[in-house]
């Protein structure tokens, strides 16, 4: 039974972002409003912003007095998220806030606090580290990962009280939509962009690209699961103490292939810098390690009435149906992996014409669409497709 998360307060009240100054003036009223009483009478705060994402802006607020009336205790820290210039282009913040919602009733990863037009206020995840992309192929971490992922996608998801019986996929529906986004562009204001765009050829080439891996895909069995459909490093915090990992932003969040969220985890063991993909996308043995864990917990989940669980489960890891389940995940997520990098690279060409983050987001999104067709011939080099 999932434990009593209160109602989110919603401020009709925007953070002014035209200066950073006054962006960041502006966050302490914003929890003294939302938080209300275990807040209001907090003198100071300590503010930090943090590395994530490159979507939005977050920010660490951390109470450095306990206020005239909070019974001598200080008020823990908590995170605001900033969202990003036209990021409503990009992210359905009504189906965000509803997985948010979501998670924090199912007590899975941290809770949502507060929401603002702008942005919202989230428990902070505290004494924690955000892991960098080199951490993700550790087996420390990536076993961890993978459990936590493979309990991600098994959540039964509800909406309204009832339980999400048709469950649509994302992925091609909002690579399309994104796709016309980006070629409806007006680059007049940049000609070196407008050059580079134009190069990419997104109307005829990579359209035709689509077409061939959603057949491919078609193909592939994948089940349809609830999906981060975004686990980057920065999206994974780890607190060593006791061992505890969550996972944050579930703005991307949806319905989706399990291969997705899978192959697109993989990816992003090179971070923001497509350029060493070669070198850094996970090799086999490494993706196997993954694997395995995620299949041990999916085995676990569908018999956890099973009072000899762990032992039929260690037989099963030594099976040859194991074995064949094994190299069927590792194809699926690898074909997979061709989809999200046409997937972020199309959302990159987007962020290059209206985010204001300071981030060479075209080269990105050139660089993942290069990584798609490095990534398609070694596919077709090892006979995966």
């Amino acid at each position: 039974m999932s434990a009593y998360i209160p109602p989110v307060e919603n401020y009709d009240f925007s953070i002014p972002c035209d200066t950073k100054e006054n962006e960041i003036n502006a966050l302490p009223n914003a929890i003294k409003t939302l938080l209300k009483e275990e807040y209001k009478y907090v003198n100071n705060f300590k503010t930090i912003q943090i590395q994530g994402g490159i979507t939005n802006r977050l920010y660490r607020l951390e109470p450095l007095d306990n206020g005239d009336n909070n019974n001598g205790k200080k008020p823990k820290s908590v995170i605001i998220r900033i969202y990003g210039d036209n990021t409503e282009l990009l992210i359905n913040r009504k189906n965000d806030i509803e997985n948010f919602k979501e998670m924090s009733r199912l007590n899975f990863g941290v809770r949502l606090l507060g929401l603002f037009n702008n942005g919202r206020i989230e428990e902070d995840f505290y004494n924690s580290i955000t892991l960098e992309p080199a951490d993700l192929a550790k087996p420390m971490y990536s076993k961890i990962i993978a459990k936590m992922l493979c309990k991600m996608n098994s959540l039964t998801i509800q909406i309204d009280g009832e339980e999400v019986k048709v469950k649509e996929p994302i992925l091609f529906k909002t690579l399309y939509e994104w796709l016309n986004v980006a070629e409806s562009i007006d680059w007049f204001d940049d000609v070196d962009k407008k050059e580079r765009f134009e190069k990419m050829n997104l109307n005829h080439c990579l359209r035709k690209e689509i077409e061939w891996l959603s057949t491919l895909l078609n193909n592939t069995k994948s089940p349809i699961v609830f999906a981060h459909n975004d686990l980057l490093s920065g999206n994974i915090l780890y607190r060593d103490e006791d061992t505890t990992l969550v996972f944050v932003d579930y703005e991307y969040g949806g319905w989706n292939y399990r291969g997705f969220d899978i192959g697109n985890h993989f990816c992003e063991y090179a971070g923001f810098d497509y350029s060493q993909f070669e070198q850094v996308y996970p090799d086999k043995d490494c993706q196997f390690c993954f694997l395995t864990s995620y299949i041990e917990t999916e085995y676990k989940i569908k018999h956890q009435d099973d009072e000899n669980v762990d032992n039929n489960c260690k037989t099963f890891l030594e099976s040859a149906e194991f074995e064949t389940y094994l190299n069927k995940l590792y194809v699926e997520a690898n074909r997979y992996a061709l989809a999200a990098h046409l997937f972020w690279g199309v959302w990159g060409v987007i962020q290059a014409k209206h985010s204001k983050i300071d981030f060479d987001f075209l080269k990105y999104g050139e660089e993942r669409i290069a990584a798609y067709y490095f990534s398609k011939e070694k596919l077709e080099k090892d006979g995966l497709i």
